[in-house]
């Protein structure tokens, strides 16, 4: 089978008809950046503020933002890294 999902699988992932990935959904992301690793985590991973820093860096980069105010969440990141 591997890696790729079948067909069949590809049909399930069709979103037409859903709502996309909006601000919200965006600025949960970052409210979550760093919080969701195991406990039993071996390797070695980014500090939440370390993952801010990198999404702002990529956020520079970032040309289709969708239906993502880019000027909300850029401030809710800088917002939460200054909190850290």
């Amino acid at each position: 089978m591997g890696f790729f999902p079948s067909l069949k699988g590809l049909e399930r992932l069709d979103l037409s008809g859903t709502r996309g990935w909006e601000t919200r959904d965006e600025i949960g992301f970052l409210h979550g950046s760093g919080t969701h690793r195991p406990l039993d985590y071996r390797r070695e991973s980014l500090t939440r503020p370390q993952l801010l820093v990198r999404y702002l860096e990529a956020a520079r980069h970032r040309v289709d933002w969708g239906d993502i105010d880019r000027d909300t969440v850029v401030q809710v990141a800088r917002n939460l890294l200054a909190k850290e």
